[in-house]
């Protein structure tokens, strides 16, 4: 289940980064700077930049992420300041980390054992 999530998530985020942009001429590029909250040694830096690639195969290279680990512009857990004020376009990052800005954060965020629970991944109650 939660691979089909994945697998339908990309496309649908892929999908609304080309609506908002499709407003301009056929053929511009965009190239969105985001910034990561973790170092590039780490397996979430790795994904971030499959995301990046994802992003400019479905947009047909028209969007392009210029992906960037933490520290590179803004400290790790500035992103989210840094992006409100357009010094970087998006942040990858965890929810969790904007707890004690925006109460309804904790929302976005997976607790221990993923969104779901742990029970949802147990064997025994499949």
């Amino acid at each position: 289940m939660l691979g089909a999530m994945k697998r339908g998530l990309l496309p649908a985020l892929a999908m609304s980064l080309g609506l908002a942009l499709g407003a301009a001429p056929a053929l511009a590029q965009k190239t969105l700077k985001m910034q990561a909250s973790w170092p590039a040694s780490l397996t979430q830096y790795e994904n971030f930049t499959m995301f990046a690639k994802r992003i400019e195969l479905l947009s047909g290279g028209r969007i392009k992420v210029e992906t960037m680990p933490a520290g590179t512009v803004v400290p790790a857990f500035e992103v989210l300041d840094a992006t409100h004020k357009k010094v970087i376009d998006g942040a990858h990052t965890w929810a969790g980390y904007w707890v004690g800005r925006n109460k309804a954060a904790v929302l976005f965020t997976g607790g221990p054992g993923g969104p779901f629970g742990i029970a949802e991944f147990h064997p025994a109650r499949r």
